[in-house]
């Protein structure tokens, strides 16, 4: 059985800590929106190299999708670019090691619903098996930089 910790996300101030829950998968489905896994991103990429990172955040987000009893939610395309894009954009952050303030000054990285993926790849290609199934390259726009979205620090 998987006890589920819904008030300590929330509350959680250690990155660590935070990472170890979501990787013993103890996150209630509704308990992981998208700014918590562009925080799960931002730890990652500031305590591993890009690659670790990446492997890191793929493996950490299928296993909670299986523990949660839905494989299919995993989205390989959409997980190893906003991994991509919170690298980038920590490379160029005044304060990297401030959550809050980097979640601030990068505010398009938490558009959802259409948001900065749909603009990157288009909704025909991110509905696709192939881009849940393997990493796509962007094929309708040039990635959008921090400068280009007027939050450049």
């Amino acid at each position: 059985m998987v006890t589920f910790i819904l008030p300590t996300i929330a509350t959680m101030q250690s990155e660590v800590d935070f990472l170890r829950t979501l990787e013993a998968g103890r996150i209630p489905p509704d308990g992981f929106g998208h700014r918590n896994h562009i925080r799960a991103a931002w730890a990652y990429v500031r305590q591993y190299d890009l690659l670790q990172a990446t492997a890191r955040m793929r493996r950490t987000l299928q296993g909670l999708a299986n523990a949660h009893g839905t494989p299919q939610k995993y989205h390989e395309t959409v997980t190893c670019a906003y991994v991509l894009l919170v690298h980038e954009r920590l490379a160029r952050d005044p304060d990297p090691d401030d959550w809050n303030g980097f979640a601030d000054r990068h505010p398009e990285l938490f558009e959802w619903n259409p948001g900065l993926m749909e603009k990157i790849y288009g909704p025909d290609v991110l509905r696709s098996a192939e881009a849940k199934r393997q990493f796509l390259l962007p094929s309708v726009a040039a990635v959008p930089t921090a400068e280009s979205t007027g939050t450049a620090t």
